[in-house]
């Protein structure tokens, strides 16, 4: 019942009723009714205070009983918070002691690198001492060559053997440089290793924080049903004051009743019967004004001071009587305020069984099917079919989208975005077009879908999503159904139409962070083996009854290798910084303006049928390179990530390198030059990592500019562009 309701009902119960009009001593025939009507209400009464106790026995039972669950509940989730606060701690621990581990680590490189120098300085002095040592030698020898002829072959046997000696200390020092280099890059990739592990226990610390702001909530509601629960115990002991009172009041009434009779009109009616007595002794004794007579009148007034004593009691007790009358009245409509009570409490009752019922019969009527959308798409046929494509290279495939795109869409990208694109797809399940809006970033993973006739969904990310249910959608223990999102239904098609290419677009992807809402994304992709791209759909799967969807087994789903992901990313106020843990796993490609219209259009491609067993026939070859091209691969990698590590001690790491070794020759499977591949991944994944604003950072980025510059003088435009607006904002 609602606190409205209760109030209303206990203003009701509290009104008195107006007084009633108190019968006349002789109105016989009414005060008989108003003592049948009294009877008829005590019983009532008797028989409805026994219903109010076994109602108010059976409710207090019903609130103990919730009581207890609710207790129980409490008891459970406290305890899953300690476990919560547990883990938080052990993990904040494990983050202070990596932390400080890393700055040992930055202490011992820098002690290293300070022992490097000196033994570089040492060896330097004593290189020269020696060139000024043999200097002298010489002259003296010249001075004394004469003189000394004999002596000229010990001279110069001793300047042999000193020389000798200098030699084998520098290659020992140069040994030791040697080691102690060694020693520092391997220290600087277990700081680098130390740097990954902290930021992913970052991230698992965000993630625990948005559970225990959930707990959270829970903590709240918990303690609006412990209020709840105390404005019932009150009402309940309300009830017990009254049922005491009523009890009192019938008690008092029964012992009036045992006193005086149950028969008030009797008495009345004898003190009618003695007043006429009375006034018939009077006129007996005004006739009659004997002694005798005069003596029995003494004897009379007598009589008559002591019935009219007892008149006086008898109204007395009619005045108690009469009140007792009145308090049954308001007995009755005390009665009655419980009756209307009762009856809301039981159309409240009526109204919950209702809800009940609808809710039983939806749940009987859904529960058959747990993940309702996924069983439609069960249900549909797919009728796609797949013919042998024209397409027989990555060349031939970038070239046709490109004119496609510009004769039939209207649509002008340079091949450069073309190139990456389709790249991309060879070495990265996710692809991140960023840039300013307007310059085509939705239209290309949507118009290459329709051009190879695969499949594109589009999803649009909104600003309140928080972790993953926003994304993958939640199990609703109420109603034993799954929330689905359009995203795992673009999943579960995936799955189900394995021949086909299937591109998930996530629309304006870092209005939220990415790192929360697309983390499982993240872990599962980085699982070498496509064996284990599973997703838990439900925690407890003992809980789940009802039919599950075809592919999914012990409510987990397993990803197929059809699926890629793109996502679109803006540059404004509205939108959160992508983290490096993102862009370390993805392809990007940076829309700085809009492309231009070409001259002329050369061809006029058709769409093509292509299947996702030929497209990933076709990167399969293109990553291909032979043991040469390999090589050179490699070593332009190792370069680039010396000077590096030499200017900004930043380290290209094992997961970019991976991306290297399929981009680049991807890259040039499509129509481009190597050094361009590198060039594209150069600037958008490893320069973005240089911070700092200070004389060491600047220095670096001078040098790096002219290494690259000595190098590279008509390649690498893309680096050398970020390079100076690093340079032009210190």
């Amino acid at each position: 019942m609602s606190k409205n309701n209760r109030k209303k009902i206990s203003n009701s119960s509290s009104k008195t009723p107006g007084q009633p009009s108190i019968p006349s001593v002789t109105s016989t025939l009414d005060e008989k009714e108003g003592m049948d009507t009294k009877q008829k209400l005590i019983e009532e009464g008797k028989t409805r205070k026994t219903e109010l106790i076994a109602e108010g026995e059976a409710e207090k039972k019903e609130i103990i009983e919730r009581a207890k669950d609710e207790a129980q509940k409490t008891a459970s989730e406290e305890k899953e918070k300690i476990i919560s606060d547990y883990i938080s701690q052990v993990k904040e621990k494990a983050q202070r002691e990596a932390e400080e581990e890393r700055i040992k680590i930055l202490s011992d490189t820098k002690e290293l690198k300070a022992k490097t120098e000196a033994l570089s300085k040492q060896t330097s002095e004593e290189s020269n001492a020696l060139k000024e040592k043999s200097n002298i030698l010489e002259k003296q020898n010249r001075e004394y060559l004469d003189k000394f002829a004999k002596l000229q072959s010990e001279k110069e046997s001793y300047k042999n053997e000193i020389l000798l000696e200098t030699q084998d200390e520098l290659v020992e020092l140069q040994d030791k440089i040697k080691n102690l280099e060694k020693e520092k890059h391997q220290i600087e990739l277990k700081n680098n290793q130390l740097e990954r592990n902290i930021s992913f226990s970052n991230a698992d610390k965000e993630e625990l924080e948005g559970e225990l702001a959930n707990y959270t909530s829970l903590y709240e509601e918990n303690s609006k049903l412990k209020i709840k629960k105390t404005l019932l115990e009150s009402e309940n002991c309300n009830l017990n004051d009254i049922r005491q009172e009523l009890q009192d009041d019938l008690e008092q009434k029964n012992n009036i009743i045992n006193r005086f009779g149950d028969d008030p009109q009797k008495l009345l009616s004898e003190n009618s019967v003695l007043n006429e007595e009375i006034t018939e002794l009077r006129d007996r004794l005004a006739n009659t004004p004997e002694i005798n007579e005069l003596k029995r009148l003494r004897e009379t007034s007598q009589q008559y001071s002591q019935l009219q004593q007892q008149n006086e009691t008898l109204l007395d007790e009619k005045r108690r009587l009469e009140k007792s009358l009145f308090d049954a009245k308001t007995y009755q409509a005390d009665l009655e305020n419980k009756d209307r009570f009762i009856r809301v409490l039981e159309l409240q009752c009526t109204e919950l069984q209702t809800e009940l019922d609808r809710i039983t019969e939806r749940y009987n009527k859904n529960s058959a099917k747990i993940f309702a959308g996924l069983s439609k798409i069960d249900e549909e046929h797919s009728h796609a079919s797949y013919g042998n494509s024209n397409i027989s290279s990555l060349k031939e495939l970038c070239t046709n989208f490109k004119d496609y795109l510009a004769s039939q869409k209207g649509l002008f990208y340079t091949d450069t975005h073309i190139r990456t694109f389709i790249a991309g797809f060879a070495s990265s399940r996710l692809i991140i077009l960023e840039g300013m809006s307007g310059t085509g970033k939705s239209s290309l993973p949507r118009e290459f879908g329709e051009f190879i006739g695969s499949q594109t969904a589009r999803i649009p990310v909104q600003s309140s999503w928080k972790d993953r249910n926003d994304l993958l959608g939640f199990y609703n223990d109420f109603e034993k159904r799954y929330k689905e999102t359009d995203f795992l239904k673009a999943i579960y098609s995936a799955v189900k139409d394995k021949d086909n290419i299937h591109c998930i677009l996530l629309d304006e992807m870092n209005l939220s962070r990415i790192e929360y809402y697309f983390a499982d994304m993240l872990s599962i992709l980085e699982e070498p083996n496509p064996a284990d791209w599973k997703i838990s759909l439900v925690p407890d799967v003992a809980s789940v009854k009802g039919e599950i969807p075809e592919y999914i087994k012990e409510c987990e789903l397993l990803l197929s290798e059809n699926i890629w992901f793109a996502g679109t990313a803006n540059k404004d106020d509205s939108t959160f910084t992508i983290t490096d843990k993102v862009y370390d796993r993805a392809i990007v490609l940076d829309f700085k303006e809009r492309t231009g219209k070409p001259r002329d259009i050369v061809q006029q491609p058709r769409k093509e049928n292509l299947s996702y067993s030929e497209f990933y026939e076709l990167l399969q070859k293109a990553v291909k390179c032979s043991a040469t091209e390999k090589k050179e691969i490699e070593d332009m990698t190792e370069e680039l990530d010396m000077h590096m590590q030499t200017h900004f001690e930043i380290s290209f790491g094992n997961r970019i390198s991976s991306q290297i070794e399929k981009f680049v020759p991807a890259y040039q499977k499509c129509g481009g030059l190597r050094e361009e591949a590198f060039d594209i991944l150069f600037s958008t994944k490893v320069l973005r990592k240089i911070q700092g604003y200070d004389k060491a950072t600047e220095e670096g980025l001078a040098a790096l500019l002219t290494e690259i510059n000595d190098k590279y003088p008509n390649n690498f435009n893309l680096s050398k562009s970020i390079i100076k607006k690093l340079q032009s904002r210190i």
